[in-house]
């Protein structure tokens, strides 16, 4: 087995048909650099089109979220939603708390 795996590469060496082993070594190291730079540039604009940031409509606290899309405020979990306008407005009403304070006089 091994005889005719040395016996083979000698024969594509000499016979000038080695190059292919390079060509798709080069290929394979190319491809697997540049595919994550170009996903990340994609992801990049992607996100610098669709990302609408501003502030909880419950309790004022900066968010942040994706376009067309549910997401919930940290501070107070009031569920949230980013209109195609990038406004900010609460998707869920009953997922809003409000804040009482009472004092007995």
């Amino acid at each position: 087995g091994q005889l005719f795996l040395f016996g083979f590469v000698l024969y594509l060496f000499f016979s000038g048909n080695f190059m292919f082993v390079f060509n798709t070594l080069f290929t394979f190291f190319a491809v697997a650099t540049l595919l994550p730079v170009l996903l990340m540039l994609v992801f990049r604009l992607y996100m610098s089109r669709n990302l609408v940031e501003g502030n909880c409509a419950n309790c004022g606290a900066p968010v942040a979220g994706i376009r067309n899309q549910s997401f919930q405020c940290t501070r107070c979990g009031t569920k949230l939603e980013a209109g195609r306008d990038g406004r900010i407005s609460i998707s869920d009403p009953s997922s809003a708390t409000m804040d009482v304070s009472f004092r007995e006089e």
